[in-house]
Order: structure tokens, then C-alpha cells, then sequence
């Protein structure tokens, strides 16, 4: 698939690129990456977010070519990566891009439903990034250290800095190698983990303040509300990995953090050290990801969607 994938991208004159709403390294970076290796094969291309760049990566090379506005002309494929489903690219987009002649899925979610026209989904890989290094040598690109960079940060990002058993041998292999082509291990660490405003620091005191732990079912749960954002002034990209410090917990299982929206309901990030399936969970309730990492929407106040989670996971753990 890899192959037939490859020979269509180089077939294409026009591609645009679409990762999902709200997206994190893995998405950013793999676009990137898979657009500058088209770029230099001759296409036109367009990466497209509709929530744009995440302030962590805007120091990142070539950042700045990442729009948040559908181009205005007609792509001859629409490539898109780390998305579970195709509602994922955004309302916009799906209403502006669904009649593309060919739609290209390339993705590492277990829970992928496998739209689009051409699909390779591995669920094993690390990242859509570790997937993307296999796209660009099969398209005979020459990498380089700008590529090698957001591979490395896409790695980076979704194996929880290699700390998650999503990263296997191939995974450190890989990583070895964008070092090898280019990318500074440094560089990309202080991009992804330094350089936080305050606010983002006052925000974290307040959700860290939040913390409810359910000893029985081993569940630590942590909670932002659009009135802690508005006070810190951090933006709605701050409280990415803030999740992880519940799941760092001694006797937790699964963490959660669930985050207010301006509809009135809930987005739910999911993380697990292992035992539980939270992929599982989340696709239960509309969304998906990872055995180890995964997320939903849900409507409704606190309390609601909070006790839906408690049920299903109490539930998942066989009534424990």
C-alpha cells in the first residue's frame, strides 16, 4: 500500500494536506514533513489545519506555511493524516474536500474507520510520523534536517518522549536516524517542552488544584474550565500533556482530564499506564485514539459526563 500510495502522490499535480482539529506534533508534523517532501518532487501543495499551528511548534522550520483557510483551488488529492475519521479534518473542510477525486488515509489509530479512497492504517506504529519516514523513501525524496526535525517531534510527541510501549525498537531506529539527517534532539525538546508563557504555568496550578482520585478504580481526574483560561490567559493549546501528571500518580491506572468547551460540554483526554484500554473507552463514546491515549466530546455539565466515565470504566475493569 505504501508503494501504490507513493505512485499516486507522485501522479497528482495538486495535494493538499489535512491533519485534525486541535492537533499536537504528530498531526503538524507529519504534514510537514510529507509536504515538503512533495514540494520538492514539483507539486503544489497546501498544508491545512482548522485550528492552525500550536503555539509549541510555531518556532518550528516552515511553520508559518501551515493555514487555518481552505485554498482556493480544487486539489487533485486530498492527503489526510492522523485522523481516525474523516469528520476529523473539520466541518469546513470535510463540506469543502469530500468530492476530491482521491482521498488518501494515512494513519497509526486503531479505532480508523478507513475512509477514503486509498488507506494505510498501522496501528502499531509509534506515530504518523514514523509512518510518513516510509512515504517520503518510497517517493525517493532526500531528507532533510528541516524534514528530519518534524519527524523527530512527531515521535517525540505521541510516544510520551518515548515513555509510552507504543515506542518499539523500529521507533528508536528511526528516531536515530532524523538525528543522523539533521534534527537536534535539543532543538526540538525545547520546542515542544520550553518557552511556556506564565499563563500557561498559572493554569496548570489550577487544574493540578482540581485533582479527584477514585482509589478503587484507580482513576485520577483533573478539570479546565473556559473561566481558568480566560483568567490565566493561556490558550486552548496550553493544556496539552497537562494530563500526564495525573497518570504520573502512584496507584493510578488511568488519567483523565476533561476540558470545557464553549457548547457547554466536555472534551476528554484519556491516558493509561497500561492495563486499560482507554482507546476502548473513548470509542465508546464517539472518539478514539490509542490503548494508551485516546480522547472524546461529550455533552453536558461536569458532573454528567464525569459519572459516564466513571460508569464505563468501572465497566471496562468488569464491574470492580
Amino acid at each position: 500500500m505504501v508503494r501504490r500510495i507513493a505512485e499516486t502522490l507522485k501522479a497528482g499535480d495538486r495535494v493538499v494536506i489535512a491533519s485534525h482539529v486541535n492537533p499536537e506534533a504528530d498531526a503538524i508534523g507529519s504534514s510537514m514533513a510529507l509536504g515538503m517532501a512533495l514540494e520538492a518532487l514539483g507539486k503544489e501543495i497546501y498544508v491545512y489545519n482548522a485550528s492552525g499551528t500550536p503555539r509549541n511548534l510555531k518556532s518550528f522550520p516552515g511553520a508559518g506555511g501551515i493555514s487555518t483557510q481552505l485554498p482556493s483551488w480544487k486539489p487533485d488529492i486530498l492527503l489526510v493524516v492522523d485522523c481516525g475519521d474523516f469528520d476529523r479534518i473539520g466541518r469546513e473542510a470535510v463540506e469543502a474536500l469530500s468530492n476530491t477525486p482521491i482521498i488518501i488515509n494515512v494513519d497509526h489509530h486503531s479505532t480508523n474507520d478507513g475512509f477514503g479512497h486509498l488507506k494505510w492504517v498501522e496501528p502499531q506504529s509509534s506515530s504518523t510520523g514514523e509512518m510518513a519516514v516510509h512515504l517520503i523513501e518510497e517517493l525517493g525524496v532526500k531528507f532533510t534536517p528541516e524534514m528530519a526535525t518534524w519527524i523527530l517531534a512527531a515521535i517525540v510527541a505521541d510516544t510520551g518522549s518515548f515513555q509510552f510501549s507504543n515506542a518499539g525498537p523500529d521507533t528508536f531506529c528511526t528516531a536515530g536516524k532524523m538525528v543522523g539527517l539533521g534534527a537536534r534532539p535539543e532543538e526540538v525538546a525545547r520546542g515542544l517542552f520550553g518557552n511556556l508563557p506564565e499563563g500557561n504555568l498559572k493554569l496548570l496550578a489550577m487544574v493540578l488544584a482540581t485533582l479527584e482520585i477514585d482509589r478503587k478504580l484507580k482513576v485520577a481526574l483533573t478539570r479546565v474550565t473556559l473561566d481558568m483560561f480566560r483568567d490565566t490567559g493561556a490558550g486552548s493549546d496550553a493544556v496539552e500533556g497537562f494530563v500526564e501528571y495525573a497518570r504520573a500518580l502512584e496507584g493510578v491506572e488511568v488519567a483523565a482530564l476533561f476540558r470545557e468547551n464553549e457548547s457547554g460540554g466536555y472534551k476528554v483526554s484519556l491516558r493509561s499506564k497500561g492495563a486499560a484500554d482507554v482507546a476502548a473507552v473513548a470509542h465508546a463514546f464517539g472518539g478514539g485514539g490509542h490503548e494508551q491515549a485516546a480522547g472524546y466530546t461529550m455533552e453536558g455539565n461536569f458532573d454528567h459526563v464525569k459519572q459516564k466515565l466513571l460508569e464505563a470504566l468501572k465497566d471496562a475493569a468488569g464491574g470492580a
